[in-house]
């Protein structure tokens, strides 16, 4: 119900894009009743003419070295642009509203140490355009629990990195806003509530409104 609410949202909103970034299931073979349903929302956005990009999450990236997740038959069926790359930042270009827009992602990589940095080593091209966009799943410098295990992005690499505006993470469960130099830094935090020590938390999602690089709307929902 809760994924479904970011769905409709974002064609009430007449939105252009529609992000996720990772954990979409909570396993890596999620059973067909789950496959189904999101389905029927990726189909209900398609219909609205919203794009949809995505990655996988530590939860559903198996093991294996193919890293086929759940998430990718939506990218073999071109219902959604999925990012499966783990070492190199794929852009897709779209134009909206005459703007130049670059969406870029990378799949978490679960070789990776606890906290090590999950751009480090990782290759990419400045995008050429009005205002990119970079979607990870990992955890924020600052903005993590005291056991988080898994890849800290570092602000110090946001600030060296070039051309990427805003940074869209997946993983954390609590709602995050940075800015660091000129970038801006968005955890939209999890959909609902997955324990009971989050019963304090706000569960949601986030809605932008870009002019170019300049946001006339951050708003967490």
């Amino acid at each position: 119900d809760a994924f479904a609410r970011t769905v409709d949202y974002a064609i009430s909103k007449r939105a252009h894009l529609f992000f996720h970034c990772g954990d979409l299931f909570d396993r890596e073979s999620p059973p067909p009743a789950e496959l189904t349903f999101v389905a029927q929302q990726f189909q209900k956005l398609r219909e609205a003419n919203v794009r949809i990009y995505a990655i996988s999450g530590n939860h559903d990236m198996p093991t294996a070295s193919d890293g086929a997740t759940p998430v990718r038959i939506y990218d073999a069926l071109r219902a959604a642009h999925v990012f499966s790359k783990r070492t190199e930042i794929e852009f897709d270009f779209v134009k909206v509203e005459g703007a130049t827009v670059a969406i870029g992602g990378i799949a978490p990589d679960p070789r990776l140490d606890a906290r090590a940095d999950p751009l480090d080593g990782v290759t990419y091209t400045p995008p050429q355009a009005d205002v990119a966009l970079l979607l990870l799943h990992c955890g924020f410098e600052g903005s993590v629990p005291p056991d988080f295990g898994e890849a800290i992005l570092p602000k110090a690499r946001v600030a060296a990195m070039q051309g990427i505006d805003y940074y869209f993470l997946g993983d954390i469960h609590r709602t995050h806003k940075a800015v660091v130099d000129r970038a801006v830094v968005i955890i939209p935090g999890a959909t609902e509530r997955m324990t009971f020590g989050e019963i304090g938390e706000k569960a949601g999602f986030y809605y932008a409104e870009l002019d170019g690089k300049d946001a006339k709307k951050l708003q967490h929902q």
